[in-house]
């Protein structure tokens, strides 16, 4: 089954653009076929709400945000790192490492129950076990870029949610490496 994608391009006035696909010849020839109409009523719609709502949103990806990262340092300690390397990052995205030569991301995510999310950065998914290269150019050091784990979340993401996704990578970590603390919450 074919998967359907659509999505938006704003042209600056003059910037040379090109055709990815050839045949048809719609729009002077630089696409060809038929335009998934549902699929861009909904991209339509979907920039009609975050416009409408774009300040609750950030406050909400704001407050949760910080609710995260201060459950997770709570829980972790010193066993943790934020890979930012600056304080200017997604409201609604944390990368984080956990500490500690057997909890790569890719372990720690595979134990958890309730928790789905990803391993190095965004453009890192297809690279099985290696350290995001994008990480790495960051400064990040390359155990803490085995370790990466990319927590995004959403406008539906609760205080509530993220209490069971703490437990639940603490849990996965401390079935790991029983450093991190005795007991299992």
């Amino acid at each position: 089954m074919a998967r359907e994608l659509v999505g938006a391009l704003w042209v600056r006035s003059g910037a040379p653009i090109y055709p990815m696909l050839f045949g048809g010849g719609q729009e002077r020839g630089r696409r060809s076929g038929t335009e998934n109409t549902c699929m861009i009523a909904g991209l339509g719609e979907a920039g009609r709400l975050v416009a409408e709502n774009l300040q609750r949103y950030n406050e909400h990806y704001q407050k949760i945000g910080w609710y995260l990262k201060e459950e997770l340092i709570k829980l972790f300690e010193s066993k943790i790192s934020f890979n930012m390397v600056s304080c200017y990052s997604l409201p609604n995205t944390l990368n984080i490492s956990l500490k500690g030569e057997l909890c790569t991301g890719r372990k720690v995510l595979s134990l958890c129950k309730h928790l789905q999310a990803s391993v190095g950065a965004a453009c890192h998914s297809d690279k099985g076990d290696e350290p995001s290269s994008i990480l790495i150019a960051q400064g990040i050091p390359l155990v803490d870029a085995k370790n990466a784990i990319r927590l995004s979340l959403g406008r539906e993401t609760t205080l509530e949610h993220i209490d069971i996704i703490v437990k639940d990578i603490f849990n996965a970590a401390s079935t790991l490496d029983d450093s991190f603390l005795t007991e299992e919450l």
